[in-house]
């Protein structure tokens, strides 16, 4: 009997695996996760990405922020560049 997984029930065999330079489905994490995790709202980090501050992937018509780019830009100093010294 096939694994399945909770994409609608199908077979782990049927979902397509993502491509190797291209983050998995589970380390992406939505824009209004990312706004409660950071305490800001999601205007906030829609100008984020828009700035370029944060990566982000479309994903349909919504987007997707890697939880590695949201991870450094927690991590960086409020002092570097491309970073804002308050939120």
């Amino acid at each position: 009997m096939p694994v399945t997984t909770p994409l609608d029930g199908l077979p782990a065999t049927s979902v397509p695996t993502p491509a190797q330079n291209r983050p998995a489905a589970a380390d992406l994490l939505t824009v209004n996760q990312v706004a409660t995790a950071m305490q800001v709202s999601k205007m906030t980090v829609y100008r984020l990405i828009h700035a370029g501050t944060l990566g982000a992937v479309r994903v349909g018509q919504s987007l997707r922020l890697p939880r590695a780019s949201v991870e450094a830009f927690l991590r960086a100093e409020p002092d570097q560049p491309g970073r804002p010294s308050a939120i």
